[in-house]
């Protein structure tokens, strides 16, 4: 049996509404295209430069040509295209420290966006939460919508201030940001006795067009609910919907129901296909289970377990553990007998 809290996916990056500059928009919203852009810097249209960089920016393998192009506005004098050179920065490995560089000299040039990007930045680095909220909070009075549900993510994965976030998230809702009910849906999913509310949350989500909204949805079933069968069609619309993350949590739960091991094997294995370590780990799992005779006294106790304690699942701490059996094994196994025959 493994751990039904398979994986919650925070919805926090920051999409192209947070990234690029105002300049990056055409009249009629339809993105230009690369030639258009190109023919517009040509004839010396400075913003066409901006509109190009978040062209670029969003094809992957070409982020090095985007940041060019950012770094050539802000030589041709528009000094808030330092925020596109720190977006791009901040996609390089050990670039952060540049990065950060790039966004303050946006800052003071005026970018609200830049406030909200540097607050993304700042919010995985130790001990710079307080720089980030600070900065989120910076953006949102500039008037950047999409920095709501950023907040709303801080507040509650650094600082733990439930209500402030929900607060967040809800104005991002009325703001029609992306993500917000997943994230509040999130949020409500391991807050007991708010599971009704959380549901409602992420089928909005879902009904917005959001598949990892599935995921979280399935996760709630499985692990807090117990709704397995639900679950598990959750998990299948995921994949439909085209998320391959889908195909490791069907595997975990598939594993947990009697007889459909290979089934959950089948689906770790499109899992891995899409390269997917976690799904690796769940076939690693399952297969130590079938040869390990400890793994199946382990189950078979937890099964015990688990009939005494209702339908709730069971402690995520006993989940994590059982990850190990299949390195354990036979030595496990003579312990654990060890110890029971000392217990009585």
């Amino acid at each position: 049996m493994l751990d039904m809290v398979a994986r919650m996916v925070w919805a926090r990056e920051a999409g192209s509404d947070l990234t690029g500059n105002e300049a990056a928009e055409t009249p009629d919203d339809t993105p230009p295209t690369e030639a258009a852009c190109r023919a517009a810097i040509a004839a010396g249209d400075g913003a066409a430069r901006d509109a190009l960089g978040l062209l670029l920016s969003e094809q992957p393998g070409r982020e090095a040509e985007a940041e060019a192009v950012y770094r050539e506005s802000v030589a041709a004098g528009n000094l808030t295209a330092w925020n596109g050179v720190g977006w791009m920065l901040s996609k390089q490995p050990g670039r952060d420290p540049a990065a950060e560089a790039a966004y303050r000299k946006a800052i003071a040039a005026g970018s609200a966006m830049a406030s909200n990007n540097l607050g993304l930045l700042l919010s995985d680095q130790p001990g710079r939460a307080a720089e980030a909220e600070t900065l989120y909070r910076a953006a949102i009075a500039a008037g950047v919508d999409g920095t709501w549900r950023n907040l709303g993510n801080l507040l509650v994965r650094q600082f733990g201030r439930e209500d402030e976030a929900e607060t967040a998230y809800r104005e991002a809702i009325a703001l029609d940001v992306s993500h917000s009910w997943h994230n509040l849906g999130i949020m409500l999913s391991v807050q007991r006795g708010r599971e009704k509310e959380a549901i409602a949350a992420l089928q909005r989500a879902i009904a917005a067009g959001e598949p990892m909204a599935h995921l979280s949805l399935g996760n709630l079933l499985a692990g807090e609910l117990g709704r397995k069968h639900d679950a598990e069609e959750a998990y299948r619309e995921a994949i439909a919907a085209g998320h391959p993350s889908g195909w490791c949590n069907l595997g975990i739960l598939l594993s947990n129901f009697r007889g459909r091991d290979e089934e959950a094997i089948a689906a770790f294995r499109v899992g891995i296909s899409h390269g997917d370590l976690e799904a690796r780990r769940g076939l690693e799992y399952v297969l130590a289970r079938e040869r390990s005779p400890a793994a199946k006294a382990l189950d078979a106790l937890i099964g015990r377990y688990s009939k005494t304690i209702g339908r709730r699942a069971l402690p995520r701490r006993v989940g994590r553990g059982l990850w190990t059996i299949g390195r354990l094994g036979p030595q496990w196994m003579s312990s654990w007998q060890r110890r029971q025959r000392r217990a009585k």
